[in-house]
């Protein structure tokens, strides 16, 4: 059965103690999770009832086949007596659990969740945000980290994830958010909760553990690069991660530390640290991750919260020490952020980490964001303060929808360059985070062909969305006159801009361009870029002869791999080089070409 996406996070908004738990399509096989109405809640509001909260936790955990939860960061103080006396520092949600039978949850298919109408919710974004607020000034900032410095040094801590909190103003359509979110963030551990007077909003990609029968599995991530611009740069990007010793350093820390406190629940012998120092994929940035596994003595979530709460990743090393130097630097509570959100799925527990978290006030429209970063010894304070600011831009900076495109030839009822449109959809679809299924859009592509006539050529335009959709047109093609005239635009492109290197919607520069000069007799308009350098037309890539031998731009000034434009290069021997509009009006001849024309 199909479910409408905005259907869904609609029912969350207007029902209290609901919940949306989504896993990206990544393989096809992922599920989500639709909490209706919980038969049964425990919110811990007093911190002297957190043991009797978890034992009713455990307890109802066994007689309901689902249930989800949130526990604070700050309910990690009541597991050891040393930390204890900080649990004063104000009354908060520190455990909220609800229970549900079966009929009360919707166990789905991702794939079977339909984002048609998120589309048009992001076509429209009618929403906003403004007033973002750090609650720490860049000054008092730097003095902290200088102070962390100085436990570094005095042997208290090796490093402290220290974090601010942000406020902001919200005005529209809070799915319209949601919706923004989902498109920007394909993070494995998503989930939107009502509480009654707040909404949680958890975009979060780190596991905290999970329980496959008596085995327990945690992956904590440590170290962070941003993507490259374009396929070649982010290849150098996650080799140039993979390799970081800085970075493997902080992470085994990490996974030491994790190493120990899953040994306290495990059987002798049975903790395994691997694989280590996996690189994992997000929309802006790599991450490093490894993976912590133990067979369970005794399968208790009540004992693996008590002996593994909060995860060492978001506090540092060691952990109880560095605890105390965070509570005395951190003006607020962390609340759920850095804490845990999860679900109890029969027998088996999932919980994650929730960093990227938003908790919106639904009385008075006001939303508050944790934002934080690793703090070692050779931290950079503006560097982190910048970094900060930095992580907030995923809120604050909304991201254009677009979809992903493939223009190719039909002729003699063959698709011109067919397995290079394919490999090149492919390719785009990893850098960007879309899915797709290739085999459904080989039957798409063989249901086209066979549908048309064998004696006309077709222009066929495929797209294909963040989701998995596939769209098609059909445009017969004629025979067309070319005057033999280029513009060359006034208009510079930026070879840093991401979306030069892919064919996606989001081209509104070489559009607006290519129809004003087309409309006055020119076959198309070549673009410069910042260098000026020539990069390439807007529909078309370019080539120049000089003395016999070809010429066309690299890819690194800026410009879309065309299929034609590759197929040349292999097949006939075409060089890359970089030219300027000199070397372009001297040239012998010039070719525009793409693989329809």
């Amino acid at each position: 059965m199909i479910l409408d996406i905005v259907e869904i996070l609609n029912f969350v908004l207007q029902n209290e103690n609901s919940a949306f738990f989504y896993t990206p399509l990544k393989n096809g096989d992922e599920k989500s999770y639709f909490f209706r109405k919980p038969s049964k809640s425990i919110v811990c509001t007093n911190a002297q009832l957190i043991d009797d909260s978890l034992n009713e936790i455990e307890k109802l955990s066994r007689e309901f086949d689902f249930a989800y939860g949130s526990i604070s960061y700050e309910t990690g103080y009541y597991f050891e007596n040393r930390l204890k006396p900080l649990l004063e520092k104000g009354k908060q949600r520190f455990l909220s659990f609800h229970f549900f039978n079966k009929d009360e949850v919707e166990e789905i298919p991702t794939s079977d969740v339909s984002f048609k109408n998120i589309e048009q919710l992001l076509k429209h974004n009618d929403f906003s945000i403004s007033d973002l607020e750090l609650n720490e000034s860049e000054n008092e900032y730097v003095k902290k980290i200088h102070k962390i410095k100085k436990h570094i040094v005095e042997g208290n801590t090796y490093q402290v994830n220290f974090t601010l909190n942000a406020k902001f103003k919200y005005v529209g359509k809070v799915v319209s958010l949601i919706a923004q979110l989902l498109f920007k963030q394909s993070a494995s551990y998503t989930s939107v909760i009502n509480e009654g007077s707040n909404f949680i909003i958890s975009i979060s990609p780190e596991l905290f553990f999970k329980t496959e029968g008596n085995k327990i599995v945690s992956r904590p991530m440590k170290g962070t690069i941003k993507r490259g611009i374009n396929i070649d740069d982010d290849f150098l990007k996650s080799e140039q991660l993979r390799n970081s010793i800085k970075d493997k350093a902080e992470n085994i820390m990490i996974v030491d530390l994790l190493r120990n406190d899953i040994g306290k629940l495990s059987k002798f012998n049975s903790v395994k640290a691997k694989p280590l120092f996996e690189i994992e994929k997000y929309e802006t940035l790599f991450q490093m991750t490894s993976t912590v596994t133990g067979e369970l003595k005794k399968k208790s979530f009540s004992e693996i919260i008590k002996n593994l709460y909060p995860c060492g990743s978001i506090t540092g090393a060691p952990k109880i020490r560095t605890m105390e130097i965070i509570s005395n630097l951190e003006k607020e509570p962390r609340g759920v952020y850095t804490g845990t959100i999860g679900m109890i799925n029969r027998d088996d527990f999932t919980f994650n980490i929730p960093i990227r978290t938003i908790t919106l006030n639904k009385k008075e429209m006001v939303g508050t964001i944790g934002l934080g970063s690793g703090i070692v010894w050779d931290s950079n304070p503006l560097s982190e303060f910048e970094e900060v600011k930095l992580k907030s831009k995923f809120l604050t900076n909304p991201t254009k929808y677009f979809e992903l495109i493939e223009t190719m030839l039909i002729e003699d009822g063959e698709i011109f360059l067919l397995e290079n449109h394919i490999n090149r959809l492919k390719k785009s679809a990893e850098y960007f985070l879309f899915f797709l299924d290739e085999t459904k859009l080989r039957e798409l592509l063989y249901t086209i062909i066979i549908g048309i006539s064998l004696e006309t050529k077709f222009k066929l335009r495929l797209v294909l969305t963040k989701w998995g959709e596939l769209k098609y047109s059909l445009e017969q093609i004629g025979d067309s006159k070319n005057s033999g005239k280029i513009k060359i635009s006034d208009k510079r492109i930026d070879s840093n801009n991401t979306f030069h290197y892919f064919k996606t919607t989001n081209r509104e520069l070489f559009n607006s361009e290519f129809e004003k000069w087309s409309n006055k007799g020119f076959d198309d308009v070549i673009f410069l870029n910042e260098k000026d350098e020539i990069t390439e037309g807007a529909i078309t890539n370019i080539m120049i002869k000089k003395e016999g031998i070809y010429f066309t731009p690299p890819v690194s000034s800026g410009l879309l791999n065309g299929c034609y434009r590759g197929h040349l290069i292999s097949e006939k021997n075409i060089i890359e080089k970089s030219f300027g509009i000199e070397e372009l009006l001297n040239a012998d001849a010039v070719t525009i070409f793409n693989s329809v024309k």
